[in-house]
């Protein structure tokens, strides 16, 4: 989300969050500028996402597009007990 109000120029950010099969699953997405994935500089926001994600045994996805904002996929594996 901070990357998003920081860099983005976003009218609109929305974050879903189900659990699901034992995971967390987090769709967050904004309206912004987005960015072409294949030249982008992994600044220490990018890669802060991808090691947090990566430390609690999760998954990333994101795809953006110059234009057409950015969409974050990311999967947590929870405790049955939050089901």
């Amino acid at each position: 989300m901070n990357n998003s109000a920081q860099h983005s120029k976003a009218e609109k950010i929305e974050a879903f969050f189900r659990i699901e099969h034992g995971f967390l699953k987090i769709n967050f997405s904004d309206n912004g500028v987005g960015f072409n994935i294949d030249s982008i500089s992994h600044g220490m926001g990018l890669e802060n996402i991808k090691n947090r994600v990566r430390l609690i045994k999760g998954e990333l996805e994101f795809s953006s597009m110059i234009g057409n904002g950015v969409n974050y996929k990311i999967t947590i594996p929870v405790d049955k007990k939050f089901e």
